[in-house]
C-alpha cells in the first residue's frame, strides 16, 4: 500500500467521525504539508474519547494494532501515516 493512498484513508477516519468535509479541507487547505503536521490534541480539538475512537477507527481501517505511544500530545498525522506506512511495508 503507497503511503499517498494511506495518508487518503487516514484523512478519511477523521472527515467521517469528525468534521464535515468543507470544515476538514479548509484546515488542511491552510497548512503546509497538506495538513500532516497537525496535532490531533490541539488542532482537531480531540479529547481522550475521540482518540480513542480515532485509534479504534484506523486499527479497523488498517487491520493493525496501533501503540499507544503513538498517541501522546504532541502526535501528528504525518507520525501516524508514517507509522502505518511502515507497519504495512514490512508485512
Amino acid at each position: 500500500m503507497i503511503r499517498e493512498h494511506i495518508k487518503n484513508k487516514v484523512y478519511e477516519c477523521i472527515k467521517n467521525r469528525y468534521y464535515d468535509p468543507k470544515t476538514f479541507n479548509d484546515l488542511m487547505s491552510i497548512h503546509s504539508n497538506d495538513g500532516e503536521d497537525l496535532l490531533l490534541y490541539s488542532e482537531f480539538n480531540f479529547d481522550s474519547l475521540d482518540i480513542i475512537e480515532f485509534i479504534l477507527s484506523l486499527e479497523e481501517t488498517f487491520k493493525i494494532v496501533l501503540p499507544d505511544y503513538l498517541f501522546n500530545s504532541e502526535v501528528t498525522l504525518r507520525i501516524i501515516i508514517d507509522y502505518i506506512y511502515e507497519q504495512r511495508k514490512n508485512n
